[in-house]
């Protein structure tokens, strides 16, 4: 059994909404301080370019996607969480394409207000539980999941 920390990679794009991501962050790091050693926090981005956050804060990913494969290859990748943002109307195929892969190995993926759009226009939540800003929200990117959406805070489903 591998001794490797769960990694949690969170994706960096610029307009992430700061808020968003805040409370993962913080609990991950309350976490390793209680028992170091069980998950790291990786920033993932479509490149290693510095983005800035919707508050303007300059974030570098330490990693592009292409390590996605290799974590979740070795089971080393706990998830992928995608926080909501002001660009997934389109673009973001490199990040469509992993999260099709990642789902594909059973590794759960977070979508998180905005980010639900990116995953409606993927086809992943088309036969998923979901939940989004409202089901209007997701209507406009085309996807044939409606049927599936929920009016929750949170919905897990298939991982």
């Amino acid at each position: 059994m591998s001794t490797e920390p769960l990694t949690i990679a969170l994706y960096a794009t610029d307009t992430m909404a700061d808020w968003e991501y805040a409370y993962l962050t913080s609990q991950i790091t309350v976490a390793e301080r209680a028992k170091p050693g069980r998950f790291t926090l990786l920033l993932v981005g479509d490149g290693v370019d510095t983005v800035h956050s919707l508050g303007g804060l300059p974030i570098t990913p330490t990693a592009d996607l292409d390590v996605l494969d290799s974590l979740a290859e070795r089971s080393a990748l706990s998830m992928l969480v995608i926080p909501g943002g002001e660009t997934y109307g389109h673009g973001h195929d490199r990040l469509i394409k992993a999260v099709r892969a990642l789902l594909a190995r059973n590794v759960p993926v977070a979508g998180i207000c905005g980010a639900t759009y990116l995953l409606a226009r993927a086809g992943v939540l088309d036969e998923r539980a979901h939940t989004s800003n409202s089901a209007d929200f997701l209507a406009a990117s085309g996807y044939t999941g409606g049927s599936h959406y929920v009016a929750a805070p949170v919905i897990t489903d298939s991982g």
